[in-house]
């Protein structure tokens, strides 16, 4: 009987012990995901917590868009992009958009890209990009020439970079610095199935590559030098030509076509190749 007593309290013992284990165990294992929660968070919110990649500036550099080019998605991601890597005005940063005809407002009329020069004038100027120029624009750009420097006002004495004008080629061309099309080795259709640009996902990364470069910019440049600059600018991935007149067989002083060479004809390999260069050179 008293071995029957002994047999019991050894096994309410040993039980007492493993749920006693148990417990603990479970104990040790909760505060230890809880350590490595808590860890994870600090090392997210140290790795990932948002750092400016641009410095605030009172100077701005004008992004105009005009009709084919204001499409919503398509601006948010091209304001993404430029956006994170200049800031944007709103921001105090480079960027200053302007989409035709919408942000085109001045002394109460609304839609007239000859309004252009005034609207430069508000602000601090370092150069303007125009991404599809609308008709008239080559006026507003000769406008912008004829701007002096008075008392009350600087003269708009800026680069000028044009890129697929949708305007008069010859006014574009005297009106600009640089002018950009897409050559006959990459010539897409104006308009595509859904209706809008084919091309339009290589707009932000060509932008983003010729503002990146834009320091080494000088108006003064030639012909050659020009091509040179954009050869630079927008890397191995893209062949540039001086542009041809095809009725009179004149080379153009600022106009060049570019097209993709041919292994980077995939859009998507043209972004992460500049990305990964983008990259590189950040850490060198």
């Amino acid at each position: 009987m008293k071995k029957n007593n002994f047999k019991q309290i050894i096994m309410h013992i040993f039980f007492y012990i493993c749920v006693l284990c148990i417990l603990i165990s479970c104990d040790t294992k909760s505060d230890k995901k809880n350590l490595e929660k808590n860890t994870m968070e600090e090392m997210g919110l140290r790795y990932t917590a948002p750092t400016k990649k641009w410095q605030e500036s009172d100077e701005r550099i004008a992004l105009v868009l005009g009709l084919g080019y204001t499409e919503e998605h398509f601006v948010h991601e091209l304001l993404s992009v430029l956006g994170d890597a200049f800031g944007l005005d709103c921001e105090n940063g480079l960027i200053y958009p302007l989409l035709f005809p919408d942000d085109f407002v001045y002394n109460g009329v609304k839609g007239r890209i000859s309004s252009l020069p005034d609207i430069l004038m508000e602000k601090k100027m370092r150069s303007v990009y125009i991404v599809g120029a609308p008709e008239g624009t080559h006026r507003a750009l000769a406008a912008m020439q004829d701007k002096k420097e008075t008392e009350t006002e600087t003269a708009l004495d800026i680069p000028v970079f044009s890129l697929f004008p949708q305007d008069d080629v010859l006014g574009i061309e005297s009106g600009s610095d640089i002018v950009i099309d897409f050559g006959q080795f990459y010539s897409p259709s104006a308009m595509s199935e859904e209706g809008g640009l084919e091309h339009l996902s290589l707009v932000p990364e060509i932008l983003h590559s010729l503002i990146k470069k834009e320091s080494l910019f000088d108006r003064n440049f030639s012909s050659k030098e020009k091509k040179t600059f954009l050869e630079k600018s927008l890397g191995l991935a893209w062949n540039v030509e001086t542009s041809v007149d095809l009725q009179t067989g004149l080379r153009s002083k600022n106009h060049f076509d570019i097209s993709l060479i041919e292994e980077y004809s995939d859009a998507k390999a043209v972004v992460d190749s500049l990305s990964i260069i983008d990259k590189s050179t950040n850490k060198n």
